[in-house]
């Protein structure tokens, strides 16, 4: 037997959010709205006390090894 994936199916599994966003936007949706605009205030604080507001920051979360060595 054997399995393809068709173009569409594709198309879906790449627009898939990732399972760990996934959980988080969950999560966090649960919060009431008071703890959910505490959380952002405090996000946006640090990143301007990081100087982060001219960053270019992809939304998007990386799991692995903290010590990871590019193989190329």
């Amino acid at each position: 037997m054997r399995l393809q994936i068709t173009p569409k199916g594709l198309s879906v599994l790449e627009a898939a959010p990732d399972l760990l966003q996934q959980q988080f936007s969950e999560r966090f949706a649960r919060l009431p709205s008071w703890e959910q605009a505490m959380i952002l205030a405090s996000l946006e604080r640090l990143g301007a006390m990081l100087g982060a507001g001219d960053m270019d920051a992809a939304p998007l979360l990386d799991a692995g090894a903290i010590d990871r060595r590019d193989p190329g």
